[in-house]
C-alpha cells in the first residue's frame, strides 16, 4: 500500500484487530480513528483515538513494537524500528487532516 488514509474503525469482535501492512510496516487497530501515509521508504503512523499497534514488517521478530495512544505518531523506515511514541505537534497534525479532509 501506497499513499494515505484516515480510518475510523468501530469496535470489532472481542479480541479482534485491523491490520494494514505497507513496505515498510504492519499496524494493527483496535476501535480507533487514525492515519497512516506511506511511500516505499516510509510508514508515518498516527492515532487519533484508540490505540495502534505498530512494527516493522521487514523484521517481524525484531523487537520494537510500538504502541499509539491519541496523540501519539511513529515513523517507520525500512531496516529500523518504529520510532517513538511521539506527540506530534498540530503542524504535523493539520497536514495529515488536511491530506486525508474530502471536501
Amino acid at each position: 500500500m501506497r499513499g494515505i488514509f484516515r480510518a475510523t474503525v468501530a469496535s470489532p469482535a472481542p479480541a479482534s484487530s485491523w491490520d494494514v501492512r505497507t513496505e515498510t510496516a504492519v499496524a494493527s487497530v483496535r476501535s480507533t480513528d487514525w492515519m497512516l501515509a506511506a511511500r516505499a521508504d516510509l510508514a508515518e503512523v498516527f492515532a487519533h483515538e484508540g490505540s495502534v499497534a505498530v512494527r516493522n514488517i521487514k523484521h517481524p521478530l525484531t523487537p520494537g513494537e510500538v504502541m499509539l495512544f491519541p496523540g501519539d505518531g511513529t515513523d517507520v523506515r525500512p531496516d529500523a524500528r518504529p520510532t517513538g511514541p511521539v506527540r506530534w505537534g498540530p503542524p504535523r497534525i493539520n497536514n495529515f487532516n488536511a491530506r486525508t479532509t474530502v471536501p
